[in-house]
């Protein structure tokens, strides 16, 4: 997988950091969300043109269900695919609820998500994540430490290029 990896600063800033900063066990996990959208692309886009979109196929996997919510050696990740209306709810609920664990959120990088139309484009990007939680913290500030958050960025993945095929989103294979 391809991504970026981000932090959250105790003033609500966001920063990026090296991906090899990541522990093994989170990076083996993002392999298993990579490996698990892979299949479902293609197994959808079988005799077909491409794809329009991933959602219920992501939504209802049971191996990318577990590795989204399930706390594993007290980190947790979250898709965020959601809208950027939901964006700051989903945040705060999932700041009180794993308060002590480390939270990965997984999102799209823009031009990836637009392209591989893994989900619709109505997914909030880095740069409005970098925004809400500004406009956030600049109201209201923390009363207590709270997990630690990062943001990683699918930008591609390692064996598969998204082609353009007659509108529609098309898996096809590095050569």
């Amino acid at each position: 997988m391809k991504f970026n990896t981000y932090e959250l600063l105790d003033s609500f800033q966001i920063t990026q950091i090296e991906n090899s900063e990541l522990k093994k066990e989170i990076e083996k996990r993002f392999k298993t969300i990579e490996q698990e959208i892979i299949l479902e692309y293609l197994k959808k886009q079988e005799g077909k043109l491409g794809i329009k979109n991933l959602g219920n196929e992501i939504r209802y996997n049971s191996i990318l269900k577990s590795e989204f919510k399930t706390t594993k050696n007290n980190k947790v990740i979250i898709k965020m695919t959601e809208n950027r209306r939901s964006f700051i709810k989903v945040f705060l609920d999932n700041w009180i609820y794993h308060n002590n664990k480390d939270i990965y959120y997984f999102i799209l990088e823009k031009t990836f998500g637009n392209d591989s139309k893994i989900v619709d484009n109505s997914f909030i990007s880095i740069n409005e994540v970098k925004e809400e939680l500004l406009k956030f913290y600049s109201y209201f500030k923390k009363t207590n430490i709270g997990p630690k958050v990062y943001f990683i960025e699918l930008k591609g993945f390692n064996d598969y290029n998204v082609i353009d095929n007659e509108g529609y989103s098309f898996l096809q294979i590095n050569r």
